[in-house]
C-alpha cells in the first residue's frame, strides 16, 4: 500500500470491520512498514481472536469491494488475509519484539491497540472534515484521503510530542528513555 493509502484502508475497510465484530476482537492493531527495499510500504491490520471470528473477518475482507477496486485501479499492489492460518504464536504477547522483556511483550499489545485506536480516531475525525458524504469512486477518494493523512500528520507533528510522548514519559516518572545512543525525556 502506498503510504497515502493507509487512512483510506483504515477508515473504509477496517473501521466498518471493527464495528461489525465489536466485542469479538479483544486486541487489534495496525502495523506500518516503510523500509527502502523491495517490500516497500506495507500496512497490516493484526488482531487476536477465536478461530471462528478470524474466519468471519477473513470472509468479510475477501468480500470487500473497495479492496478489489483499489487493486483493479493499480492503487494496491496486493493484499492478503492470513486470518485462517493457525498462529504459531498463540499468546497475546507472542507477536511483540522478541528482544523485549517478557513483561513488555505481554503488555505491549494493549498499548499499541490504544495507539492504533487513537490514530484511527484521528483519521475518522479528519475524514468527516475532508470527505463529503455519499458514494465516491476510488479515484475520487484517494486525493481526499491524502488530505486526511496530511491533516493527521500535522496533528502528530504539532501535538504528538506533548499529548502522547510527554504524557507517556510522565507515567514512567519522567525518567529518560534510551533512544539509540541518547537518553531522552519528552
Amino acid at each position: 500500500v502506498p503510504p497515502t493509502g493507509t487512512a483510506l484502508l483504515a477508515d473504509r475497510v477496517v473501521a466498518p470491520l471493527l464495528a461489525e465484530f465489536r466485542g469479538k476482537l479483544p486486541l487489534w492493531r495496525f502495523h506500518r512498514r516503510a523500509a527502502p527495499d523491495a517490500l516497500g510500504h506495507r500496512f497490516a491490520f493484526i488482531f487476536y481472536a477465536t478461530p471462528a471470528t478470524a474466519q468471519g473477518v477473513a470472509a468479510r475482507l475477501r468480500a470487500d469491494p473497495l479492496l478489489s477496486e483499489l487493486q483493479q485501479d493499480g492503487l494496491l499492489d496486493r493484499w492478503s488475509v492470513d486470518a485462517t492460518r493457525v498462529s504459531q504464536k498463540p499468546g497475546i504477547g507472542d507477536t511483540s519484539d522478541p528482544h523485549w522483556s517478557a513483561e513488555m511483550q505481554a503488555e505491549w499489545p494493549y498499548f499499541i491497540m490504544g495507539v492504533s485506536r487513537t490514530w484511527l480516531g484521528l483519521v475518522q475525525a479528519q475524514a468527516d472534515r475532508h470527505v463529503p458524504p455519499g458514494e465516491r469512486s476510488v479515484l475520487q477518494l484517494v486525493p481526499l484521503y491524502r488530505e486526511v493523512e496530511m491533516a493527521v500528520r500535522t496533528t502528530w507533528q504539532r501535538e504528538g510530542g506533548h499529548a502522547l510522548l510527554h504524557h507517556l514519559n510522565a507515567l514512567f516518572g519522567y525518567e529518560p528513555v534510551a533512544f539509540g545512543e541518547h537518553l531522552l525525556r519528552f
